[in-house]
């Protein structure tokens, strides 16, 4: 993901940035930390779109398995002495098809969720460090 390359960008730029002796202090340069969170900025909505193809995905996935589930039915059900089993089978894999789709969009929340806290929280230290150095010039 792009988001992850602009904050390792970042973190190189305060890393190799001119330390402020008898401090742990540095001097930045202010536009290049404000075109990396420009970058930042651009890139977060092509992550959140990622998140939601993720989940587009599992709306396909759902459908497929309901329409896999209606044909198998179908078919047992021409056979008449497995309908019982045929509904079953249909159920389960309904069930299991709602199942993963639940898995899938937890786990889409949960990304999206973890990774903007991550980037909120180095967002914010980044930007107390800035706004500390800046008070100190």
């Amino acid at each position: 993901m792009e988001v992850f390359k602009i904050l390792a960008e970042l973190r190189s730029l305060l890393e190799e940035a001119q330390r402020v002796p008898l401090s742990n202090k540095v001097l930045v340069d202010q536009s290049a930390i404000n075109s990396l969170i420009n970058n930042l900025e651009e890139e977060l909505p092509a992550d959140l779109r990622e998140a939601e193809q993720i989940l587009a995905q599992r709306e396909e996935l759902i459908a497929e398995a309901k329409e896999k589930a209606r044909e198998e039915a179908v078919r047992l059900i021409a056979e008449s002495e497995v309908v019982k089993e045929a509904e079953v089978e249909a159920e389960e894999i309904v069930k299991e098809a709602k199942q993963m789709a639940k898995e899938i969009k937890e786990g889409v929340r949960e990304y999206a969720d973890q990774t903007l806290g991550e980037l909120e929280d180095q967002l914010e230290a980044k930007l107390r460090e800035v706004r500390k150095n800046r008070a100190q010039l």
